[in-house]
């Protein structure tokens, strides 16, 4: 705007054609640059226009004033040139020095407070000068030695840099601060530290010790001061009391030592002698040089030598005097106690008794000998005995000689125990001596001695070999008195043996022989030998060698050699066939058959596998767990138990648990497998792999699967018996563990604190139940109820009967919590404003909690003042409210009446309205003055800040502040001292703050003594505590302290204390004297304290750390070491020396009885009680025991259960252990104790009683006897029809013994039954019934069971029936046994509950097809009547097939289940069953022993007997021979009804002429129909039958043959197996004879006899190559099904699909060949073999889900009805196709048929009377018929 504006003027210029001045001129000369005036703003100055001083311009057009604080500025206002306050501000910038602040109104530079370096306001420091810290915007000086400091308790540098560390500038250890200097002093040695002065010493340095009462340091009285560097103390070496120089420089030593000062040195006083200590002299010594060496004796005269012992026969007596001992006593310990006695003497106790003879010296007693009195005596086994050839004298005791040959006697001399040499004792005469048999006593030798006769001389005489006897019977004494031996023997040495046969005589030895027994045998060197091929018999007769042996030794079965070479000897000499041979005659072997290893002419032996196994047949077939390949057997693989093809083409599996699915054998669910075993999942898991707990599923939703574990979720916990099962966790928890109850977090952590798995009620809470109710907030711990207080939450509460009650000047807030009345209310309550007292009660008045001042009163300092004149009600005495009456409110003040407030008065005295918010004006539109809170701006009235009461020119520069508690400075309300700003209001501070933040953040504290800022927070210097709002002194035990001067918050180290329960005690080794202060208690003051327990074993005198101090080191004296010896007491006097006395002999703990003045035992050793104070010896039975021998407390051989002592007694069973002091028994001694359970003589195993002596299982044992009882054992086992769709399940209930019964009923009522599955037992919900069978006989014992039937109203799966006995001890065996089994169980057959609906559709389809089926049996009816009976035999086949499909092995639905019921009359076993005749047999056989049959076939009551199931057959072969035999009799009987078939009278045909045609009619028709069976009965009728019944027969055949029995013990069974072979071979022999005459092309069909007799075999078959096998093929196939229906039977899969191929290959066969000539019979057959096959693929579906269980039960329905249609649809094409051939066959027969009408007719209308025909007789119209 400026330019344009110059450009303007420019321009008018020169329009003008004038030159324009020169800005800032206003007018010039000429346009020259002198001005003669100035624009406005700039005046003229030597012609030029400048701005005014304060000004600047920029564009020489307008001047600028200068920006304050420049008084001037520079050029273009770039600074300040000169400044307003020159004398504190700095041009250019004009900023104030520091220490000063600009005032922003004058702009002059003010003071900031003192001692500030920079400020905010004239009142507010930010920053302060050195040696000075900010207090709230105040520079407080900091208090030496800090130099600079953050507060009072917060040095930042020190005075004393070297030795002083912020924050606190403590002196380091070792100096003390001077209190003039603050510069740190070093302690004065030996000080270690100091306090005060430098040798005020706190602590001492090492070595010294402190003086508490004028804390100097010094050494001790025992120690010296060394003159190291630097010094320290070392103690005196003892027994140096005192010391100076060194440690041994003794000045004075320790009493109570015994020693004395001798040339400074301590040595023992007279009396005792050095070791280590000066020990005692023990008496008798009066002065030793060691415990050993004595060199004075009390008694010199007796005693001698180092010891002063008393000499041989003197005893040292209490005085240690020596006094002689009283013969014959050697030694002795007093007058009356001999220790040792003379010869001849022993000594029992402390006595001399005299030894008896004959011994000379004993022990123990009189006749225990150690020496004898006599010579030729000995001492054996403590008894004098003569030595051997010397006896006692009965009389003297003295030993004789034994008389010759006695070399022992006894009693007398010739009374011999042992002989002399060469003799023996006689057994003739007693107790004599003679010679020896083959001996002779040579009575020329003195003593005489025996000698030996020579042999073979027995006994001799006078020379060794003159014989009397021989020593051989077999030898006799010849004339020479020689021995030589009989006829027959030979001498071998001295002795005649026997020639052994054959040897009739012989030489030099037995078998040497000279002659034989008989002429077969051969002497050949000496020997009689057999010729080749015999040998000797027991006789040694020659006997020939038995076949097959060809030589034979030992006996004549014993082979040498074979006759056979496939022969070879075995272990017992044996010619046996070799292995792989077989004997077939005696002599001869033949090779066996493989896989045979051995074989015998009936079958195999062993098998060349070990894994095969001999069947009944002698067979080797492959074991259980293998299968065959070629002629070995190899295993299956695990889990395979049975297999086939290969090693894991699994047949059955070898553990229960799993299933076989597709040949392979898979866990079931619950289970996982570890080498192909399955183990059950541990619960909770019910699906698992790898390891038990390895989980895929878990038992429930409550359940959560983490890492493979099933784990409770959150908020659940495990519960149940078994802890399996997870449910909420009990409340408060909020999650849990272990159990329900055991918590691992809380619901609220606000309000539960958890501990040992507890949520517990945290401190503000007590607990209702499961609940932690609030307590009320003024209470801090409460119970039972929210207002009943233990403690309360705030130090301003005092507690009363259980209620927190604020203090006088407090009120409880609506949080309870206590807060300080505000003046000026003395109480209050709600807050701290609503007042319950004033502080001025004559001038003020409460209103609604308020203390308001009396009307004319204002409130100043918080009392009340008078207003100023005329004013009613004023805030101060400047400020009134209200006037009096005639006076108005103006300005505050009372004047005459004008207009009010925010009116004027105009001219008329009118009061005019001002503008808004105006409170006094002139005119309308201005305003002289606005309300409070409001400023006069532009004709407005505008409101002021929230904080400013009054404000002028801006709202925010206040002239005065609302609240009372704001102060203005620089035109801003800022909170007073004492108060901080919340939501714009000023509140106060802490009673304790200055200054602060807020409530709990203060930054100055009031000036009290000893309050000091810490964490923002006033809280007074440690050593004082708050108390009425003023810091006090803490009690000097504490460092610091809380609410009392003794509660202490930490001790002070130094002073030797420690904190035990909020007070300070001495530290150990410390105790606290009279005046509060702890004394080292090895001090003199601390020996007698007990506290202390000072202890120092050399100071001789006893104090309470000391059980004794008896003044000297010498060992077991008493006390040793400050301990009282064992068997010592010692009497104790504080400070004085021990003394000690021993206890009495035994007595380990005695004390001094004052009464009598005498040592009382008071406890003895162990093994000792304590019997008129002496301790006597216990029992041999007790270790230990008290007021009695024999009342022990412990047992020399305790046996725990029978809990008292004894001794072992062997005889008792117990023998002692000496080295564990126990008795222990030994198992097999037949000595039952306590600790066995029974012992019956030996240690064998399984006889009852095993070698530990337990009991085994199952027996009883009673006095070494152990039997096993026949516990009544209770059996369990379902029965009856258990079919999946039968609703009803049996079980029976019986015992394996006899059982008495008590009382009726009382096994039913001992029982309870209950339903159990896999997770849960339930008691029974499922109506039941219970029948009770037994019988009684006089013992009450019974034969019982008990029937349960249960009607199930739901289904059932993988549940069992448990019986639990509840009185089970009740039921006792007939033998008197209790039973023992508390439960039984057994599975419950799985059952489905049909729907009422399926089992409505399901009866419809079975209606329909009845009625389907009762067409089909009129029909056939007809056929009978009319002929073509042959188009119903595919039917009957048909529906018969049908009827078999049931016993498929597969598990229908039920819609398809009670379908193929429907066809079980199709069956002729109903045959068999109406006419009973299993019950015929029933006795004779033992149906449990039988082979197993498929177990659909047993359902069905039927079993694998031939001679039942073929009954049937039978039946029906001898019904069609009756009709045969019939057939042949009738035309007989027939033949001879001869009637007149004319009647007399011509013309007249009358009705009985009419019946006897009808006969005649019927008479011709029975014999067509019997000519008719007989002429076809061979063999076309035997084969229709057959074919006809071929399914029953095969059938009834077949089930024998898979259970066959060709080797059974009862006969009716091996009858029945031999028959059913027998049945095979016909039905073999069957098919192949109707193949050769189907093939046979020699059978012409146009014979007649052929036509006759096998026209069943080809009536409506083609004849061509393959269709004319037609029925032979149709056997097969019916045989086939039959045998794959029963030997597929444990195979479903295979059985089925076979079916099905079986089924295929005739569909294929009728499509390929057609072999039928009728074409509808063909479409009937071809038809029924497509929807057969068609049903059958549907089952084999069924078969697959069986195993894999993939389909649904609706989808098995469906599949079910599926099948129920195709049969359905077999029975509709079936009987539309029969209708029509049988329409067919009547319309060919209709002339004969319309000839029986006509017959009919005329029956009734005669017709006219015709010439008879004689030769109706003779004729027969075979060709009509």
């Amino acid at each position: 705007m400026i330019t344009i504006s110059i450009y303007c003027f420019l321009l008018i210029g020169i329009i003008k054609n004038e030159k324009p001045c020169l800005s800032p001129c206003q007018t010039c000369n000429g346009g020259s640059g002198t001005c003669k005036t100035c624009k406005t703003g700039f005046i003229l100055n030597d012609n030029s226009c400048i701005c005014q001083p304060g000004y600047y311009t920029i564009d020489q057009i307008t001047c600028i004033e200068c920006l304050k604080p420049c008084a001037t500025c520079l050029p273009n206002g770039g600074g300040c040139s000169t400044c307003l306050d020159t004398s504190n501000q700095i041009a250019p910038s004009c900023s104030c020095k520091e220490g000063y602040i600009m005032n922003t109104s004058t702009h002059y530079c003010q003071n900031c407070p003192n001692n500030c370096k920079i400020c905010s306001s004239t009142s507010v420091c930010t920053q302060c000068h050195n040696n000075y810290w900010n207090n709230g915007g105040i520079c407080s000086q900091c208090l030496k030695p800090c130099i600079n400091c953050s507060s009072n308790s917060n040095c930042i540098t020190c005075i004393d840099t070297q030795h002083q560390t912020p924050p606190q500038c403590k002196c380091a250890e070792g100096y003390v601060m001077n209190t003039v200097s603050y510069i740190c002093d070093l302690c004065q040695f030996p000080c270690n530290t100091c306090q005060t002065t430098v040798n005020h010493c706190l602590t001492c340095a090492s070595t010294y010790t402190i003086n508490s009462t004028d804390h100097k340091c010094s050494c001790l009285n025992n120690e010296f001061e060394s003159n190291s560097n630097p010094k320290t103390c070392q103690s005196c070496t003892s027994p140096c009391q005192t010391c100076s120089t060194s440690a041994t420089n003794c000045t004075s030593c320790v009493n109570g030592l015994n020693r004395k000062l001798e040339n400074t040195q301590c040595i023992c006083e007279d009396g005792y002698y050095e070791n280590i200590t000066c020990v005692p002299c023990q008496l008798p010594c009066i002065n030793c040089l060691s415990e050993l060496v004595c060199t004075s004796c009390k008694d010199p005269i007796h005693q001698s030598g180092p010891q002063c012992v008393c000499p041989t026969k003197y005893y040292m007596n209490t005085s240690f005097n020596c006094e002689s001992c009283i013969s014959p006593c050697i030694n002795c310990i007093s007058e009356l106690q001999c220790i040792s006695c003379e010869q001849n003497y022993y000594i029992t106790g402390y006595n001399c008794i005299k030894c008896e003879l004959p011994c000379y010296n004993c022990v123990d007693n009189a006749t225990k000998c150690i020496s004898c009195a006599f010579p030729n005596q000995i001492v054996s086994n403590d008894t004098c005995v003569c030595n051997d050839g010397y006896f006692m004298d009965p009389l003297l005791l003295s030993c004789q000689p034994c008389i010759h040959p006695c070399s022992k006697c006894q009693d007398y001399g010739n009374y011999c125990t042992d002989c002399a040499i060469t003799f023996v004792m006689s057994t003739s005469i007693p107790n004599s001596c003679v010679c020896p048999n083959q001996t002779y006593e040579v009575l020329t030798s003195i003593p005489t001695i025996c000698q030996s006769c020579t042999q073979p001389c027995d006994t001799c005489s006078g020379t060794t070999n003159h014989c009397l006897t021989c020593i051989d019977i077999n030898q006799s004494v010849d004339t020479s008195h020689q021995c030589q031996c009989n006829p027959g023997y030979t001498m071998i040495a001295v002795n005649c043996i026997v020639c052994l046969s054959p040897c009739l005589q012989c030489l030099g030895n037995s078998s040497h022989c000279t002659q034989c027994k008989d002429p077969l045998h051969q002497i050949s060197n000496g020997e009689c030998i057999c010729p080749s091929g015999y040998l000797n018999d027991n006789d040694y007769n020659c006997i020939p060698c038995q076949s097959p042996c060809s030589t034979c030794s030992v006996n004549d079965t014993h082979c040498d050699s074979c006759i056979d070479s496939n022969h070879e000897i075995n272990d017992t000499f044996q010619c046996i066939c070799k292995d792989t041979f077989y004997s077939d005659t005696l002599n001869t072997c033949q090779q066996c058959t493989q896989p045979c290893f051995l074989c015998d002419i009936n079958g195999c032996l062993s098998c060349i596998d070990s894994n095969q196994i001999i069947d009944s047949f002698q067979r080797c077939v492959c074991k259980q767990g293998y299968y065959e390949v070629g002629v070995n057997c190899f295993q299956c693989v695990v889990p395979c138990q049975t297999c086939e093809i290969n090693q894991d083409h699994c047949l059955s599996c070898v553990d229960v648990n799993q299933n076989l699915i597709n040949n392979n054998c898979i866990c079931n669910d619950g289970y996982f497998e570890i080498n192909n075993i399955c183990q059950q999942c541990q619960y909770p898991c019910t699906k698992c792999e790898f390891t038990n707990d390895h989980c895929l599923e878990c038992l429930d939703i409550n359940h959560d699967l983490i890492n493979n574990k099933c784990i409770c979720k959150f908020g659940f916990g495990s519960s149940g018996i078994d802890l399996l099962s997870c449910q909420p966790c009990e409340y408060p928890c909020l999650d849990c563990s272990t159990s329900i109850s055991t918590c691992i977090s809380c619901t609220d952590n606000n309000i539960y604190y958890l501990e040992d798995y507890k949520c517990l009620c945290k401190q503000g809470y007590f607990q209702v139940l499961n609940q932690c109710m609030s307590c009320s907030p003024q209470c801090s711990i409460c119970e039972e109820q929210p207002e009943k207080c233990l403690s309360c939450s705030d130090p301003n509460h005092y507690l009363e009967q259980n209620n927190c009650i604020c203090k006088l000047g407090y009120y409880s807030d609506n949080n309870m919590k206590c807060f300080q009345c505000q003046l000026p209310c003395v109480t209050c309550i709600s807050n701290q404003d609503y007042c319950t007292s004033c502080i001025d009660q004559d001038n003020q008045f409460l209103n609604d909690g308020i203390c308001q001042c009396k009307q004319g009163y204002y409130i100043n300092n918080f009392k009340c003042e008078l207003c100023t004149q005329f004013c009613k009600k004023c805030n101060s005495n400047d400020e009134c409210i209200q006037c009096q009456d005639g006076y108005i409110l103006q300005n505050a003040l009372c004047t005459i009446p004008k207009c009010i407030d925010n009116y004027f008065m105009n001219d008329q005295g009118e009061c005019i309205q001002c503008i808004q918010n105006c409170q006094i004006c002139n005119d309308p539109t201005s305003c002289l003055s606005c309300f409070d809170q409001f400023y006069y701006d532009n004709q407005s009235c505008i409101p002021c800040s929230n904080k400013c009461q009054t404000c002028i020119n801006d709202s925010n520069f206040c002239t005065s502040c609302k609240d009372l508690n704001q102060q203005l400075i620089d035109n801003q309300c800022i909170c007073k001292e004492g108060y901080y700003e919340n939501d714009q209001a000023c509140e106060q501070c802490d009673n304790k703050c200055k200054i602060c933040n807020n409530l709990l953040f203060c930054t100055l504290c009031n000036q009290l003594e000893h309050l000091v800022l810490s964490n923002n927070q006033c809280v007074c210097e440690d050593g004082y505590f708050e108390f009425n709002n003023n810091c006090q002194l803490c009690n000097k035990i504490c460092q610091t302290c809380s609410q009392t001067s003794d509660n202490c918050l930490s001790c002070n180290q130094q002073l030797n204390r420690k904190k035990e329960k909020n007070t300070c005690i001495c530290q150990n080794g410390y105790f606290e004297n009279e005046n509060q202060d702890c004394w080292p208690c090895n001090s003199d003051e601390g020996k007698i304290i007990k506290d202390c327990q000072y202890k120092n074993c050399s100071d001789n005198i006893w104090t309470f750390g000391e059980d004794c101090d008896d003044g000297n080191d010498l060992l077991r004296d008493g006390c040793s070491n400050c301990q009282i010896d064992q068997n010592y007491t010692c009497i104790n006097t504080l400070l004085k020396t021990s003394l000690c006395f021993k206890c009495t002999d035994n007595c380990i703990e005695c004390q001094m009885n004052e009464v009598i003045n005498q040592l009382v035992c008071i406890k003895c050793n162990y093994g000792f009680y304590i019997q008129q104070n002496q301790c006597v010896k216990c029992a041999e039975q007790c270790l230990d025991c008290k007021t009695s021998a024999s009342n022990c407390l412990s047992c020399r051989y305790q046996n725990n259960k029978l809990d008292k002592c004894q001794l072992c007694q062997s005889n008792s069973g117990y023998y002692p252990d000496q080295f564990n002091n126990k008795c222990y028994t030994k198992c097999g001694d037949s000595l039952k104790t306590s600790e066995e359970e029974c012992d019956d003589g030996n240690l064998l195993p399984g006889d009852g009683c095993n070698q530990f002596c337990k009991i085994e299982k199952k027996f009883l044992c009673q006095n070494g006897i152990c039997i096993i009882p026949e516990y009544p054992v209770p059996l369990l086992f379902s029965y009856g029809d258990t079919s999946l769709y039968n609703k009803i399940r049996k079980f029976k209930l019986e015992y394996n013994v006899l059982v008495n019964v008590t009382q009726d009923s009382m096994i039913e009522k001992s029982i309870k039954f209950y339903i159990k599955n896999q997770l849960t037992i339930n008691p029974i919900d499922i109506p039941y019934q219970i029948q009770t069978q037994y019988s009684l006989n006089n013992d009450n014992n019974v034969n019982f069971s008990l029937i349960i039937e249960i009607l199930f109203n739901r289904s059932t799966k993988n549940e069992r029936l448990l019986i639990k006995y509840y009185n089970g001890s009740q039921i006792i065996s007939h033998q008197g046994y209790q039973q023992i089994t508390t439960e039984i169980e057994t599975v419950i057959q799985e059952y489905i509950q049909i729907d009422q609906s399926e089992i409505a559709q399901v009866g419809t389809a079975t209606s329909s097809n009845q009625i389907l089926l009762y067409i089909m049996a009129v029909m056939a009816g007809g056929a009978i009547l009319f002929g073509g009976l042959e188009i119903f035999y595919n039917l009957l086949d048909t529906i018969q097939m049908l009827s078999y499909l049931k016993y498929i092995n597969t598990q229908y639905p039920y819609n398809l289940q009670q379908f193929f019921e429907f066809f079980g009359f199709a069956q002729l076993s109903f045959i068999s069953k109406y006419l009973k005749l299993q019950q015929l047999i029933d006795p004779y056989i033992a149906y449990e022993k039988l082979k197993p049959i498929p177990e659909k076939i047993q359902q069905d009551d039927m079993n694998s007997l031939y001679i039942i199931n073929g009954s049937s057959i039978v039946i029906v072969w001898l019904s069609l021979l009756g009709i045969y035999i019939l057939s042949n009799i009738v035309p007989i009987i027939l033949s001879r009804i001869r009637l007149k078939y004319y009647n007399e009278i011509p013309g007249k045909l009358n009705f009985e002429l009419k019946c006897k045609f009808w006969f005649l009619a019927l008479k011709i028709y029975i014999l067509e129909l019997c000519c008719m069976i007989v002429q076809e009965f061979f063999y076309s009728g035997i084969i229709r039958t057959f074919i006809a019944t071929a399914y029953d027969y095969s059938f009834s055949m077949t089930l024998q043959l898979s259970a066959l029995e060709l080797d059974s013990q009862d006969n009716l069974v091996k009858l029945s197996s031999y028959l059913a072979l027998f049945a095979l071979g016909i039905y073999l022999f069957t098919i192949y004879l109707v193949t050769m005459k189907c093939g046979d092309p020699n059978i012409l069909l146009e014979r007649n006899q052929n036509k006759f007799k096998y026209m069943s075999l080809f009536e409506g078959i083609k004849n061509k190559m393959y269709s004319k096998y037609y029925n032979a093929i149709s056997l097969i196939q019916k045989l086939s099904f039959i045998l794959i229906l029963i030997f597929g039977y444990q195979t479903p899969f295979y059985q089925t699909i076979n079916l099905l191929i079986l089924s295929i290959l005739q569909i294929i066969y009728l499509f390929v060949f057609k072999p039928l000539d009728d074409y509808k019979e063909f479409i009937k057959q071809f038809t029924c073999e497509i929807n057969k096959a068609i049903a059958i693929l549907f089952i084999l579906g069924l078969v697959f889900d069986q195993e894999s269980k993939t389909l649904s039960d609706d989808l098995r329905s469906i599949i079910g009805w599926i099948c129920i249609g195709n049969i359905s649809f077999i029975l509709v094409i079936q009987i539309i196709i029969d209708a029509i051939q049988q329409w067919m066959l009547l319309i060919k027969k209709y002339k004969k048929l319309r000839r029986y009408a006509q017959k009919f007719y005329n029956f009734f209308v005669p017709p006219p009377p015709n010439q008879v025909d004689h030769r109706i007789f003779t004729i027969g119209d075979f060709e009509n018929t």
